[in-house]
């Protein structure tokens, strides 16, 4: 009956990310129509209907010329303006306020304006995350090694766990992030400085193509401390004297970087055997030691203490936290045209909902970081002078502008048909390869599941160049 009930919870736990994750999605797509809407009114163009959701129309209300609608998919919503297309015995720009038959300027306005609101909802976002700072897990904030993946080209170029990593390639790195860009986006050979031992070490490092990731990787993970997130009364751990809230730093004198499965590996090794553990506690460092229990192989040994990571929080300006995605995005669409990206390693919708589960998991500042981070990648991406997206219709407004008459309608639709032929099968190609990294292949080098989670830590990582393993809160 416990079993049944803890099962019952997760499942629900899990639907409630997921809908908060649709949801979050749904309120960047929202927002972006929401822009479209007021600045085509305001220009006097008709908008025939406004919907929040799509498909099955549940609810719809006509007010004035609009019909406003409730959708039974709450996943953004649309504009649908006037004369988006002809009709038998009217041309698009014949047809009373509608979309072409506006002058060029307005149309652009209105056009321009769906990213507008999204790049203001991103700036809002980051300005409340300056404040109130952004929790991430630490292996996110730092830049130092904690271990290396079997075959790890970073570990054969003679980098050690414990390296800081300081530049790759000349581009400074601050975090776990603009470690993974610079790999992925760099060449195939990188010049990696790391700092050791109060010196900068220079390492000529190639790193490998990950088929699965569709990038490539120093194989390498950050590192991630942890804590101790409770301690089993009468257990060899409440013997030893392990405390909640201390911080395991080395076992039996060697540093332990690698996160809960390293340490529940490293303690499950020394069953039977007696151990030291250093900790610290309250800005000291104390020495622990005991006998780790024996165990078998149904029932591995344990300690009678949770872990879950050590977090650490980013404060980041507005305007780096814009340029930054601004830089990356630049990135990868230059990857995309020279093939150092491949297609199969972005995220689709599929992708970005899983990673806002991990993000909520995180911390609600992560989540709504990553919401500020999806709307302005949407703006971009929406401003690129692509047939279909809101560039086009810019691009073809300018086009008009200047010609002075519009573009013929046949040659507009031929083009714009074809391209979005290509966006459905690019957007295609993207979720399968989403739902493909949901059920991800085991390997020896993939760290062990852990026993059982606690409430506070993260969930699993998201499927992104140079990330570790599957770690949870356990228990050891």
């Amino acid at each position: 009956m416990i079993i049944l009930a803890a099962t019952f919870l997760g499942t629900l736990e899990l639907v409630g990310l997921i809908v908060a994750a649709i949801v979050a999605l749904g309120v960047v797509v929202f927002v972006h129509e929401w822009g479209h809407f007021m600045a085509g009114r305001r220009v006097g163009i008709r908008a025939e209907a406004f919907s929040i959701g799509f498909g099955p129309i549940i609810w719809r209300k006509r007010v004035g010329e609009t019909e406003y609608r409730l959708s039974a998919i709450l996943f953004g919503g649309y504009v649908k303006f006037a004369g988006m297309e002809g009709t038998a015995d009217k041309t698009p720009q014949e047809i009373e306020r509608g979309f072409f038959a506006v002058s060029p300027p307005r149309r652009i306005l209105a056009a321009f304006s769906g990213p507008f609101m999204n790049v203001v909802l991103a700036f809002a976002l980051f300005l409340l995350l300056w404040g109130t700072g952004r929790k991430v897990r630490e292996g996110e904030a730092t830049t130092v090694i904690g271990s290396f993946l079997d075959g790890s080209p970073a570990e054969e170029s003679g980098l050690l766990a414990g390296d800081r990593i300081v530049s790759i390639s000349g581009r400074p790195v601050d975090n776990w992030h603009d470690v993974m860009m610079a790999v992925a986006l760099g060449g195939d050979s990188l010049d990696v400085a790391v700092e050791r031992d109060g010196k900068i070490i220079h390492a000529t490092v190639r790193p490998k193509e990950d088929r699965e990731a569709g990038a490539r990787l120093m194989r390498v993970t950050p590192r991630e401390r942890v804590t101790v997130y409770r301690v089993v009364k009468d257990t060899e751990a409440a013997r030893m004297g392990l405390r909640a809230g201390d911080i395991l730093v080395s076992l039996n004198g060697e540093p332990v970087l690698d996160g809960m499965g390293g340490w529940q590996a490293r303690l499950q090794d020394q069953q039977g055997k007696p151990i030291t553990i250093l900790v610290e506690r309250d800005g000291e460092r104390v020495t622990l030691s005991a006998t780790m229990p024996t165990g078998t192989a149904e029932e591995p040994p344990v300690l009678g203490f949770a872990m879950a990571p050590v977090f650490a929080w980013i404060y980041q300006a507005p305007h780096e936290a814009a340029a930054q995605i601004l830089g990356d995005v630049w990135q990868v669409l230059k990857g995309l045209v020279t093939r150092r990206v491949k297609a199969k390693g972005l995220a689709g919708p599929v992708g970005i909902v899983s990673l806002f589960i991990y993000s909520l998991q995180v911390s609600f500042t992560s989540f709504l970081w990553l919401a500020a981070l999806i709307s302005l990648n949407l703006a971009i991406i929406n401003l690129l002078p692509i047939p279909v997206v809101d560039g086009g219709h810019i691009l073809f407004s300018v086009i008009e502008a200047v010609r002075r008459k519009p573009v013929r309608e046949k040659t507009m639709a031929i083009i714009t048909n074809a391209f979005a032929g290509l966006i459905i099968l690019f957007f295609a190609y993207v979720t399968f390869h989403d739902v493909m990294r949901l059920f991800p292949s085991r390997s020896k080098d993939t760290p062990a599941a852990e026993e059982k989670a606690a409430p506070e830590p993260a969930a699993p990582e998201p499927a992104t160049p140079e990330a570790g393993g599957p770690e949870t809160g356990s228990s050891e």
